[in-house]
C-alpha cells in the first residue's frame, strides 16, 4: 500500500516554562484531536508539552523519505485497533494494537499528558531518544499522537515478550544463551552511552524485549539525557531492587549504574531468580545491596562468567567494567548475540 501522508516537523526542546504547557492545545487553539503530532504543520513540542510552531524535521524509522526530506507515513491513531493490554504503570498503559487496513501489529504506549511534571519530562525524553535511536538492540519508534489528554507512542511490537517472561517459562537460562543476553544488552547500551549520551536507569528483565529472537532494550522514558560523558544524574527512579549501590544511597551516578543492572539481569537469567532477596522496605533493600556481599554465579559456572559478573557488580562504580571492556572480555569476546534466539527456539 502506498504511503501517503507527510511526516511534518516534530521538534522536542528543553523549554522549562511549565505554565505554558497546561492548556495542551495547538497554537491555533484547536486540540490536535488524535492526528499524528507530525501532521500538525511543524509543531514544536517542549518539555512542558506545549505545542508551538516552528522547528526542524525529525526523521523516524517508519515510512519513506520524500523528495523534500520529510518522512511519510500512512498511520493515523484511528486506524489502530486495541487488541489487548500488555502492561500498565502509574501514568502509562501499553496495548497491543493492529492497523485496521494492513493488519500490522504494534505496541501502543499511552501516557497521561496532564500527569505531574516529572512524568511529562519522561514522556518527551522517550520521544527524543526513540527518534534518534537506530540500533538493532533498541526498540524502534514508529509514530506519536496527541489525543484526549494523552500522548500515544507507537513502537515496534516485541512479539516474543520480555526476558522476564522467558525466565519464568524456562526456569533458568543456560550460560551460552546468557552470553547472547549480555552481548545484546551491552550493544544496546553502547549505542545509548556513546551516541546518545544516555543513562537507561531501568534495566531489568521486564524491560529487555524480544523481537524475532533478538533482544532489545525498551522503556527509555526514565532515561536521563547527559550533556557530556562527565555529567551525572541524581534523580532516583527505576526499579529499586535493580539499582546500583550509589543510586540506593542517592549519590551521583552515570553509565556505570547501567552496568550494575546488566550484571544483575544476566545473573538472574542464569539463576532463574533475582540474585538479591526482595526486602520488605526500601531501607532493608539498601542494607542488602550496599552492605551485603555482591551475588556471584553458583559453583560449576565458568571462571569467565564469574569474572564478568564480578566486574559488573563492583560496589565501587569506578571499579566496574565499561561496556567496551565487558564486550572485549573473555566471557563475551567470542559470544554471538544470536545464541539466545537459537536457544529460544528449543523451548
Amino acid at each position: 500500500m502506498p504511503l501517503k501522508k507527510p511526516m511534518m516537523a516534530l521538534t522536542l526542546d528543553d523549554d522549562d516554562d511549565d505554565d505554558a504547557g497546561e492548556n495542551m492545545v495547538a497554537p491555533d487553539g484547536r486540540a490536535p484531536a488524535g492526528r499524528s503530532l507530525r501532521t500538525q504543520a511543524s509543531y514544536k513540542l517542549s518539555d512542558t508539552m506545549t505545542f508551538a510552531q516552528g522547528g526542524v524535521v525529525l526523521r523516524g524509522s517508519a515510512g519513506m523519505v520524500g523528495d523534500d526530506g520529510t518522512q511519510e507515513t500512512d498511520i493515523e491513531l484511528a486506524d489502530l485497533h486495541k487488541v489487548r493490554q500488555l502492561g500498565a504503570g502509574v501514568s502509562a498503559r501499553v496495548y497491543l494494537v493492529e492497523h485496521r487496513r494492513t493488519g500490522e501489529q504494534f505496541a501502543l504506549k499511552e501516557l497521561t499528558a496532564m500527569a505531574d511534571t516529572d512524568a511529562r519530562h519522561m514522556a518527551v525524553n522517550e520521544l527524543k531518544i526513540a527518534h534518534n535511536a537506530h540500533c538493532p538492540h533498541l526498540i524502534r519508534f514508529v509514530d506519536a499522537f496527541f489525543n484526549e489528554g494523552k500522548i500515544s507512542i507507537v513502537m515496534e511490537l516485541a512479539d516474543g515478550g520480555s526476558l522476564d517472561d522467558v525466565i519464568k517459562r524456562a526456569g533458568r537460562i543456560p550460560e551460552p544463551p546468557c552470553q547472547g543476553v549480555g552481548v545484546s544488552m551491552l550493544q544496546g547500551l553502547q549505542y545509548l552511552h556513546r551516541e546518545l549520551h544516555q543513562v537507561h536507569r531501568d534495566i531489568k528483565p521486564a524491560n529487555v524485549m524480544i523481537k524475532a529472537g533478538v533482544l532489545k532494550l525498551s522503556d527509555f522514558g526514565i532515561s536521563k539525557q547527559l550533556e557530556s560523558t562527565a555529567a551525572f544524574a541524581t534523580t532516583q527512579v527505576g526499579t529499586t531492587v535493580y539499582m546500583s549501590p550509589e543510586r540506593m544511597l542517592g549519590e551521583e551516578h552515570s553509565y556505570a549504574s547501567d552496568i550494575w543492572s546488566v550484571g544483575l539481569t544476566v545473573l538472574e537469567a542464569y539463576l532463574g531468580e533475582m540474585p538479591f532477596p526482595i526486602a520488605g522496605s526500601f531501607m532493608e533493600q539498601v542494607s542488602l545491596v550496599v552492605d551485603g556481599p555482591a551475588p556471584a554465579p553458583p559453583p560449576g559456572s565458568s571462571a569467565e562468567f564469574e569474572d564478568f559478573v564480578a566486574q559488573c557488580l563492583q560496589k565501587d562504580a569506578n571499579l566496574r567494567g565499561t561496556v567496551t571492556e565487558l564486550l572485549s572480555g573473555p566471557w563475551l569476546i567470542n559470544a554471538d548475540d544470536g545464541e539466545f534466539g537459537r536457544w529460544l527456539q528449543t523451548l
